[in-house]
């Protein structure tokens, strides 16, 4: 549909309004004011699929830094350079570093929780010891691409979150709860095996 300014008002002169038209391209509308014309097309959305592997891709860049360099040592730039994104497509997820941080210790305790209220809901549930083998082993195994100097970051990260929780108390606090919950879904594992039957 064209809709011209001639048709509502007489006087073209003074006239200063856009009109639509279609154009060729079926994906786009054409807007034009006098001899200038602007095309605009509508982008395509972004699934959800697409939006949580890029921040796997981010938490994984930057775990592969922190480990590498360490958490001080490790800039924002140092971060969008392993990952290969503009700073805008990194800060749409994290609004810097100390986020960055928290997020990949609150993953992690996260895992292991799951993996704690996973075995209390087995019948029977594994005995206590083959229980923590199994979690740490699968919480290692899950970050096992995470490489630095041919051997795995996650250790080395491990270390580097005990020490900075004595410096940044947002992060002890995400410990502190991660620990709390990990505590709470043993409690229920052990409390599963003593069941009799």
């Amino acid at each position: 549909m064209t809709v011209s300014s001639e048709q509502r008002k007489p006087d073209k002169e003074k006239d200063r309004s856009f009109f639509l038209s279609r154009s060729p391209c079926s994906d786009c509308r054409a807007l034009s004011r006098r001899n200038i014309r602007f095309t605009l097309w509508t982008m395509a959305r972004v699934s959800q699929e697409h939006l949580d592997a890029r921040r796997r891709q981010i938490l994984d860049g930057a775990a592969l830094c922190f480990a590498r360099n360490g958490f001080h040592a490790t800039s924002m730039q140092d971060v969008l350079k392993e990952v290969d994104l503009s700073a805008g497509a990194v800060y749409r997820y994290f609004s810097g570093k100390e986020e960055l941080i928290g997020a990949i210790v609150a993953e992690v305790l996260g895992s292991v929780r799951e993996a704690f209220e996973e075995a209390a809901r087995q019948s029977p549930p594994p005995k206590p010891d083959e229980l923590v083998a199994s979690v740490l082993g699968r919480t290692l195994a899950a970050r096992e691409s995470l490489v630095v100097d041919g051997r795995p970051a996650f250790p080395r990260l491990v270390v580097q979150v005990w020490t900075e929780t004595l410096r940044n108390d947002e992060l002890a606090a995400v410990l502190r709860e991660g620990y709390d919950s990990v505590r709470g879904a043993w409690g229920r594992s052990s409390r599963a095996t003593r069941r009799p039957g």
